[in-house]
């Protein structure tokens, strides 16, 4: 099993890596590399993975974001509002 923690909005993706983009093209690049770190972490999971977080969860983790990982079951735990 492979546990991501705080997937929370601004962590995930990391707010200080978008915040530094100076142009739409950097932006667009800071947004990518930071949606691969969390796609490298879901694909070294084995048979599951279990992402938690409070409060506002990352925008990046919707379900449809999910469907290609049809080995892998995926749990979403959110203890916040």
């Amino acid at each position: 099993m492979l546990l991501v923690a705080a997937a929370n909005d601004g962590v995930v993706p990391l707010s200080v890596a978008l915040a530094d983009a100076d142009d739409q093209i950097t932006a667009r690049d800071a947004e990518t590399a930071e949606r691969a770190l969390l796609y490298v972490a879901l694909t070294r999971a084995k048979k599951s993975v279990v992402i938690t977080g409070h409060g506002k969860l990352s925008s990046f983790l919707n379900r449809a974001s999910f469907s290609e990982y049809r080995e892998c079951y995926v749990t979403i735990a959110n203890s916040g509002p």
